[in-house]
């Protein structure tokens, strides 16, 4: 990977007490959303899309969330200052080239409450559950049972949905015994959750 410099995360914001759009004043998109080369990291959502969502998710500090696709690492920046010293963020991508150049970002910006997998997300991270939120950037037909199992009674979880034909972002809470209760639906259409890469990530230095 270039050299690159990494950002300031002790940067003041000031003018907002608005946790979501504090996040987005601090963590630079560019930095995890721009290649080596210039180029962009389709990986990633729209800044618009990740606010909306994060919103959705109602992420506090101390909170422990489960990122399903980390892709540039920008989300996991930004639920890594929202959750704080105290929280934790564990993130998993089902692209290995892609988690290995995100957990190198996150590193030399300094987050040090992330923790990056390899693997299908749709079997969450039993290790480290229950979670407290859950987000997802892949589009599912139902919400994986690993997900239900593996999350708090009364947790949040944001799940691009797709069904049908018809795509959209669903907010679900978590009732006893791993029901879930859909509470909002918002406009959103998102690559389907697979089991393997529908784009792999080939860093710069691989590409012709």
């Amino acid at each position: 990977m270039a050299k690159r410099v990494a950002p300031d995360r002790a940067a003041a914001v000031e003018g907002t007490s608005d946790p979501v759009s504090g996040a987005l004043k601090i963590v630079p998109r560019q930095y995890y959303c721009i290649d080596e080369r210039g180029q962009p990291v389709p990986q990633t959502s729209s800044t618009e899309m990740i606010e909306r969502m994060l919103r959705l998710l109602e992420v506090e500090g101390g909170r422990h969330v489960l990122e399903i696709g980390t892709g540039s690492g920008f989300s996991t920046a930004l639920l890594s200052h929202l959750v704080g010293s105290d929280g934790a963020v564990f993130s998993i991508d089902v692209d290995p080239e892609m988690t290995e150049r995100a957990a190198q970002l996150l590193q030399m910006a300094g987050h040090t409450n992330v923790l990056l997998s390899a693997g299908d997300g749709r079997d969450g991270w039993f290790a480290h559950a229950p979670f407290d939120r859950l987000v997802a950037w892949a589009a599912a037909v139902a919400v994986p049972r690993a997900w239900r199992e593996q999350t708090r009674i009364g947790a949040i979880l944001v799940v691009p949905m797709r069904r049908h034909g018809q795509a959209w972002v669903s907010r679900y809470r978590r009732g006893q015994r791993g029901a879930l209760i859909e509470e909002a639906r918002a406009p959103g259409n998102f690559i389907p959750l697979t089991a393997t890469p529908l784009r792999p990530w080939k860093s710069a230095d691989a590409r012709p």
